[in-house]
């Protein structure tokens, strides 16, 4: 997905189930500051076990509702 938008990975943090790739793309100009780089791509993925399935969020520039 980042290689659609041209983004390069900035940060990925592994919590549990829960898996989170940040990344930033000059196709869009809004951004947030993280680690002092430029962010304004965020993936969320989280596995459900009970369910058997995985969830994905993407938002521009952060996922803004809960994972």
């Amino acid at each position: 997905m980042f290689r659609f938008v041209h983004a390069k990975k900035v940060d990925v943090i592994k919590e549990n189930d829960i898996y989170t790739v940040y990344g930033y793309t000059r196709l869009e100009d809004r951004y947030l500051m993280l680690n002092k780089q430029k962010v304004n791509i965020q993936i969320v993925m989280r596995y459900d076990k009970t369910k058997d399935q995985t969830y994905l969020k993407v938002g521009v520039p952060i996922v803004n509702s809960s994972y």
